[in-house]
């Protein structure tokens, strides 16, 4: 059984490499928001690659951006996985997933 991490650090930075998506975040399918996040991943960092000045800066700004946001879908989901299999009810999230921008 896969574990989810507690916390996600900034993720790997490299000028060769940008981990995007599950590679850098896995997440439960609870939601089922792992391809919506690899989506939210490619706007934040074509976002970031456009307003610095050179790729590293841009790579860790990316890698800034992304930590908050993926660790409160984790939370999230970490939390409506388990309610679910308690078999309570669980509640509609949509209207926090898709409050977002890649400011």
């Amino acid at each position: 059984r896969s574990e989810e991490r507690e916390c996600i650090g900034p993720s790997f930075v490299s000028e060769l490499v940008v981990l995007v998506g599950d590679a850098a975040h896995a997440m439960s399918p609870s939601y089922g928001q792992a391809a919506n996040f690899a989506f939210e991943d490619a706007a934040t960092l074509a976002t970031c690659i456009r307003d610095n000045d050179g790729l590293t800066s841009a790579l860790e700004k990316y890698s800034s951006k992304r930590v908050a946001r993926c660790n409160e879908m984790k939370r999230r989901s970490s939390v409506r996985t388990a309610k679910a299999a308690r078999g309570e009810s669980v509640e509609d999230d949509s209207s926090w997933i898709f409050d977002w921008t890649p400011a």
